[in-house]
């Protein structure tokens, strides 16, 4: 009974502040396919409104009979099918723009700030990620994944060359590693 009162004072001020007179009324199902509810949607039926033959605007999105009807269309479909496509990747456009250019880690000195402080704080705190409070705790990489990682580096080395030697002189293989330009040759320690 309340939502009806509501929904006529709404209709009310939709006809004053659109000018509109005249309404006829066509019935369509409820979005919801569980649900066998009709909706009463109201059109715009003066034809010298500017609005002739459309939903008057407090109907105009109106897809689901109640609330509850509402809730699980929207868990069914997507966010895209809801709002339309053009305007998701616009939406999405738009709040990539405003978060980029008003994120202070992009400013300069902002960056480094933040890096310092994270790396103290671990320093400080080493438990926070060891065990349980890692988020890699008890998981383990695929085959595939551990397969991708492995021809991802073939060829490619993090260190300089000196480095490079360091790291495998303790390694059991002694071989000859191709670093690019030069050959170098592993040297047993002794």
């Amino acid at each position: 009974m309340f939502l009806m009162k509501v929904m006529q004072k709404l209709f009310k001020m939709a006809q004053r502040l659109y000018n509109i007179k005249l309404t006829y009324t066509q019935s369509q199902p409820c979005i919801n396919a569980i649900c066998t509810n009709l909706i009463i949607i109201r059109y715009v039926g003066d034809p010298q409104s500017n609005l002739y033959r459309m939903p008057i605007p407090t109907d105009q999105r109106k897809k689901a009979c109640c609330h509850s009807c509402q809730v699980a269309w929207q868990k069914t479909i997507s966010w895209e099918d809801r709002v339309g496509k053009e305007f998701a990747d616009e939406f999405r456009q738009k709040m990539s723009k405003l978060s980029s250019e008003n994120n202070p880690s992009t400013f300069p000195g902002v960056a480094a700030k933040i890096s310092n402080g994270m790396k103290e704080y671990l320093k400080n705190n080493p438990t926070v990620r060891l065990g349980k409070n890692n988020s890699f705790y008890g998981k383990k990489h695929s085959a595939k994944t551990k397969e991708y990682l492995s021809q991802s580096k073939i060829g490619k080395h993090s260190y300089n060359k000196e480095q490079l030697l360091k790291q495998n002189q303790n390694t059991p293989k002694k071989k000859i590693i191709q670093t690019g330009e030069e050959e170098f040759q592993m040297v047993s320690m002794g």
